[in-house]
């Protein structure tokens, strides 16, 4: 079955994590997905380290229902085989800093002149405007601008990394995708394209929107391990079990908590939930000896079922056999051409009615070449001649 967005094109002109996680998950909802790769220097996230057999595999991770177009974009050529390819798209999207998809030659206004019905979709650090928007940056230095490093960490501690690519993800690939599906929804009205701005520095602010809120409101400034929900809560804290691993314990709402007090045998602690300072340390220590002594797969069993808000701390090897991501196609497997099957994170969207199934892995090199040639009008000897010249490959 055809996925909800099938018929609209995409040119993924986007490199490492947020541009590709993007237009992958457009992909996955049936869009086609042209990657578009310089053919003499690629998306170099193909080559770090670990590799499967031949390709990363953080290429493979975000990179499936993608067909791979090879071109020199640095030569008069192959920007005329861009603009061609633009003519029959609906959606560019590039991950350059400002000014340099300009620079060369293959910007938003030269393209809108060829279809004036183009989303033309930048991602950027720090956006097309503003003082830091020639900054370069990675993942942690928007976090950190951001406020959101400041409160990540343990009571008296230093900030810590946070471990996954929160700015890339979300404040990159997902503001891309509704952006660029916002404006597909423009168009319908308008006829007309436009550039979308995404910054990945402005896409993580909303994650500091209760915070800061509260902030305002004159709740002081949040601390590290001491706020709502960063261990400021006996009943909202990660505890550490007998074998050494570890449960979440989520219980916010009264009736949660209670259930948890009856589970291990703590009834006077039914009114404690919100305690604070020495009575609340003095609740936090015996709670961690009694959560000591049992395993964590003994807890889960306990707490499973009972709407206590506690589930355990799984490692990826403990994620990828668990029965509900399992059940929820979350783990999927697929068969690349030359890694053989690989597994990887489903496709996290369902529909109804217009559920995409069919997953295709992550393209080798140019190897859709000549099919997006043919749907710019080249021939056979014109495909032929192109790769002679070294034009494509």
């Amino acid at each position: 079955m055809a996925g909800p967005l099938e018929g609209i094109r995409i040119i993924d002109f986007t490199r490492l994590y947020p541009g590709p996680f993007g237009a992958q998950l457009l992909g996955d909802l049936g869009a086609e997905v042209i990657k578009l790769e310089n053919k003499d220097s690629p998306d170099y996230i193909r080559f770090f380290p670990p590799v499967f057999n031949k390709e990363g595999a953080g290429y493979m991770a975000v990179n499936r229902n993608k067909k791979s177009f090879a071109i020199d974009t640095r030569s008069d050529e192959g920007k005329e085989l861009f603009f061609r390819l633009v003519e029959k798209s609906d959606v560019v999207m590039e991950q350059f800093r400002p000014g340099v998809i300009d620079s060369m030659g293959l910007g938003y206004e030269k393209a809108n002149l060829r279809n004036p019905k183009i989303i033309y979709c930048s991602i950027t650090g720090f956006g097309q405007t503003g003082p830091y928007s020639q900054v370069p940056g990675h993942d942690m230095n928007y976090m950190g601008l951001a406020g959101i490093t400041d409160v990540i960490g343990v009571k008296g501690g230093d900030p810590v990394i946070p471990g996954i690519q929160v700015a890339d993800v979300a404040g990159g690939g997902l503001m891309a995708v509704i952006g660029i599906l916002s404006a597909l929804m423009a168009r319908q009205k308008t006829g007309k394209g436009q550039e979308v701005d995404v910054s990945m520095f402005d896409g993580i602010l909303p994650f500091m929107g209760m915070l800061y809120s509260n902030y305002l409101a004159g709740g002081g400034l949040p601390k590290r391990g001491d706020s709502f929900l960063n261990g400021g809560l006996l009943c909202y804290d990660i505890y550490k079990t007998k074998d050494d691993k570890y449960i979440t314990l989520g219980a916010l709402e009264q009736k949660f908590w209670e259930r948890v007090c009856e589970l291990i045998g703590k009834e006077e602690w039914k009114d404690k939930q919100y305690a604070q300072e020495d009575e609340k340390e003095a609740i936090v220590v015996e709670l961690k000896e009694i959560i000591l002594g049992k395993t964590r797969d003994e807890w889960i069993e306990i707490f499973r079922g009972e709407e206590s808000m506690t589930e355990a701390v799984l490692t990826i090897d403990e994620v990828e056999k668990d029965p509900h991501a399992l059940a929820r196609d979350m783990i999927i497997e697929m068969d690349h051409p030359t890694e053989g099957k690989v597994k990887g994170i489903g496709i996290p969207i369902k529909f109804s009615d217009t559920e995409a199934k069919e997953i295709k892995p992550p393209p080798i090199l140019g190897q859709h070449n000549e099919e997006i040639l043919r749907l710019t009008g080249h021939s056979d000897e014109e495909i032929n001649d192109l790769r002679k010249r070294g034009v494509i490959i």
